[in-house]
């Protein structure tokens, strides 16, 4: 089975039913085979000198090391587009028209947007990627002949494509490829997932802060390695905050430094964060010393590839 992120969906997904077709992709999506990531709810964010900055979402991110990247877009109810209007809709289950945005546009100015945040990763490399945009329409059959010029059949995954997601995944693959080799590779792969663990970083820091009202200096970020080899690196921005290794006054600010330079001191919240497979050698002090330092509120990121034993190992530690 394939490596989603996140491993469940969270209960506000779960219980909406304005989801409900994006439950229906993220249940397909998790029967692809062992080789795909797929990443659900993506939030980017670009900025350019004249309009500053712009959020947007991709809703899945599929990954693949020999086939690519592929971003899709999921539209519930039953999709409609006007030609002449050049408007999309959906009708709900009362028969009730709601215009909507195109689809097509935001999986395109996901895959864009996102492509340019990989670029700008440290070690990513300019090898020929395949990146690929499609549409998902969970609810309804799509008619071919609806087809608007730039949505070709290949690229929407309707109710019948999800019966076989995998075949259809390969073909919009396939379909961007041609005749080209626009590998992922696992090292690039491997930075997606970084990518993703920033991204998750984020959203638990505005929890903290925004939600449970937490001082963001009483908050302290712990990677086993070192500022030289962690991602987390000082002076970053992440979302409304920025991390520094030397703690400061200014509110928004959050220390990140090693567990080990940590060592001996203690915070009220901290992150153990990229416990992946560099600290499997050293897990034992890793979670002893970074787990030690929490007075009251301890979160642990660690990377899903990591093998059975070394996960038993983290969450009973837990």
């Amino acid at each position: 089975m394939a490596k989603i992120y996140p491993e469940r969906l969270p209960e506000s997904i779960l219980k909406d039913p304005r989801r409900s077709a994006e439950r229906r992709f993220y249940e397909a999506a998790s029967q692809l085979s062992k080789k795909y990531t797929v990443f659900y709810s993506v939030a980017w964010q670009a900025v350019d000198a004249k309009s500053g900055a712009r959020d947007g979402e991709a809703d899945f991110v599929i990954a693949h090391p020999d086939l690519g990247l592929m971003v899709v877009e999921v539209k519930g109810g039953g999709i409609g587009f006007d030609s002449r209007q050049g408007e999309w809709t959906s009708t709900d289950r009362d028969g009730v028209a709601h215009h909507i945005k195109d689809p097509l546009e935001q999986a395109r100015s996901s895959k864009h947007e996102l492509f340019k945040k990989l670029k700008d990763l440290p070690g990513w490399d300019d090898r020929w990627l395949t990146m690929a945009h499609a549409v998902s329409f969970p609810d309804i059959y799509w008619e071919s002949n609806l087809t608007k010029p730039d949505l070709s059949p290949e690229i929407v995954l309707d109710a019948s494509a999800l019966k076989d997601a995998e075949n259809a995944i390969n073909c919009a693959f396939g379909y961007y490829a041609g005749g080209q080799s626009g590998a992922l590779g696992y090292e690039r792969l491997k930075l997606v997932e970084e990518l993703n663990q920033v991204r998750y970083l984020r959203q638990i820091l505005h929890r903290l802060v925004y939600e449970e009202h937490i001082d963001p200096r009483d908050i302290v970020i712990l990677p086993p390695r070192s500022q030289e080899r962690s991602d987390l690196k000082d002076g970053m921005a992440i979302a409304n905050f920025t991390i520094w290794v030397k703690p400061t006054q200014i509110r928004n600010h959050i220390q990140v430094t090693s567990v080990h330079t940590f060592k001996g001191l203690e915070s009220r919240v901290v992150i153990l964060a990229e416990v992946g497979s560099e600290a499997s050698h050293d897990l034992d002090a890793v979670l002893y010393v970074g787990c030690s330092r929490a007075r009251t509120y301890l979160i642990l990121l660690y990377d899903r590839a990591l093998d059975e034993e070394t996960k038993s190992k983290i969450t009973s530690t837990v």
